[in-house]
């Protein structure tokens, strides 16, 4: 399928570290090294307490001998199954000492012919560990400041609850292949950070760099129809999005196929409850977030490149009425926000979409035609105004193969800024319904290739390169000192429309009340410092 915002620098995480192979060169006669592969990439252990694990081994030149050192504590190799075969696995025990210490445990693998290789873990000794997640069933209160590891699929099962904590860190141990863990809601979550200790789901550390930003390294959050209330607040999604696998969720409903990415977030129910705010979703290689049904609230947020050649931030389908507002969408493949009603549920999709940031948007999609900043399709409806569209591909785009419902749809009071002549031509999208002076438009604020810089308190938008743009290869970790915020000066303030309610405004939840805030007259998610 296709801010007032938290502190955006990221913190620093735990490592697990990421098991490495160093081997002796294959042999003349065409042999390979045994490769291994082990069930922890880290281990974290208390004092004097010992954890067991296993390692994998395949060898075409047969299994023969595994040793083990380490650099603190003290390693056994107990069991090694499979000697004379081509396949087969050891165990081994690692027993802390007194200290807390960080060190790592180093694994050899000999084979009949002579060929070895090695695999190194990272091993801790802490007087509070990590509790670690193998996978199935969760509900219940993940308490303040625990990092808990995800080592496979786990479930928040029908008629209950998980609700997480100020400060808690979730590291989902995924490397990035199909079927690497999600996290299943089929009842509630509640993910409840603060500004100052933010919730975060990441990969290992080691993994969380600008190389992976778009491999997707874990399966995401997975709201499905049973979800009643889904909320995050001071929430950070990051690197998710890796491929389905057979017996993933999202495979079984039917909303993916095996194989395909998954998202950062998903949501499915026409009587559910969603809030996303003050919150951040980065780095996915397609949608940001799927919205399938229910009353939405999403503000405050911050988007981060979303989409390698395809793919939204927000891409909201039928059923779903709700208010998007004061959000940042920086690069995006595709849109900012792309909305519909082609499942033709009830309530008919409606959104008030205003007060928006949308930088660099749409240069990523592959296909002609598609991507920039806002686009309503079959059926969708709602309003868009206050945004801040700057060097996206296509301004507010009404999709004309694909009617949305131009009669209930209010669009004006927009600011655009193109660096460059090709930007500007496609202010009002030659490949949509929306003309110039057609709807509110004749409110905008548009010129020539560079007029009307909206001058961000501190972020660039000059020398726009298009070419750069639209290659995924060329993206760069956000800087933490962009600032989003208008200069006393900004051409942008101003000039926005208040004479308007959000759609839904306010939601009642089990865990409180979420008001969205009202229209404001600037343009953008953000006014002066």
């Amino acid at each position: 399928m296709k801010t007032r915002f938290l502190t955006r620098s990221l913190p620093m995480i735990i490592s697990l570290g990421i098991a490495f192979l160093s081997c002796k060169k294959d042999d003349d006669n065409g042999s390979s090294v045994p490769r291994l592969n082990s069930s922890a990439n880290a281990l974290f252990v208390k004092p004097f307490e010992s954890e067991t694990f296993t390692v994998n081994i395949s060898a075409t030149g047969m299994v023969n001998e595994v040793s083990a050192t380490s650099t603190i504590g003290s390693i056994s190799v107990d069991d090694v199954e499979g000697e004379g075969n081509a396949t087969g696995k050891a165990t081994l025990t690692f027993t802390a000492g007194a200290q807390e210490e960080e060190g790592s445990i180093t694994i050899t693998a000999t084979d009949k012919s002579g060929l070895s290789s090695t695999i190194s873990i990272a091993v801790n000794i802490e007087a509070n560990p990590p509790i670690t997640l193998t996978g199935g069933d969760v509900s219940g209160v993940w308490e303040s400041g625990n990092t808990y590891i995800v080592r496979g699929d786990i479930v928040v099962p029908l008629n209950q609850s998980l609700t997480i904590e100020e400060g808690v860190t979730i590291i989902i141990d995924g490397d990035g292949s199909q079927g690497s863990p999600e996290i299943v809601v089929r009842g509630n979550i509640y993910s409840r950070g603060t500004e100052a200790r933010p919730i975060i789901f990441t990969p290992p550390a080691n993994l969380a760099t600008q190389s992976n930003i778009f491999t997707g390294l874990w399966g995401g959050i997975i709201c499905v129809g049973s979800v009643e209330e889904a909320v995050f607040e001071y929430t950070e999604i990051l690197y998710a999005g890796a491929p389905a696998g057979q017996n993933s969720v999202t495979v079984a409903i039917g909303e993916l196929d095996e194989g395909d990415e998954r998202y950062g977030i998903y949501f499915e129910n026409e009587n559910g409850k969603f809030v996303l705010k003050n919150s951040r979703v980065s780095f996915t290689p397609d949608d940001g977030v799927v919205l399938n049904g229910g009353q939405v609230l999403v503000y405050n947020n911050l988007f981060e490149f979303n989409g390698r050649t395809g793919g939204e931030c927000m891409n909201v389908n039928s059923g779903v009425e709700g208010d998007i507002a004061f959000n940042v969408f920086f690069h995006p493949a595709t849109n900012g926000v792309k909305w519909d009603n082609k499942g033709n549920k009830s309530p008919q999709t409606d959104c008030r979409i205003y007060n928006n940031t949308v930088i660099g948007g749409g240069f990523r999609q592959e296909k002609s035609g598609r991507g920039g900043s806002f686009n309503v399709q079959r059926d969708g409806r709602g309003m868009v105004h206050n945004n801040l569209i700057v060097n996206c591909r296509f301004g507010v785009r009404l999709r004309e193969d694909q009617l949305p419902d131009t009669a209930n749809i209010v669009v004006g009071y927009n600011f655009h800024y193109g660096d460059v002549q090709s930007i500007v031509d496609e202010f009002y999208p030659s490949a949509g319904l929306l003309l110039q002076g057609a709807s509110e438009t004749n409110h905008d604020i548009i010129g020539a290739a560079g007029a009307n810089n909206p001058q961000f308190v501190s972020y660039n938008v000059t020398n726009f390169n298009v070419q750069s743009a639209a290659q995924p290869n060329s993206v760069t970790l956000p800087s933490p000192t962009n600032n989003f915020r208008l200069q006393a000066s900004s051409p942008a303030l101003n000039v926005g429309k208040t004479n308007f309610s959000p759609k839904v405004g306010n939601l009642n939840t089990q865990v409180g009340t979420f008001n969205v805030p009202q229209p404001s007259n600037f343009c953008g998610a953000f006014g002066t410092e």
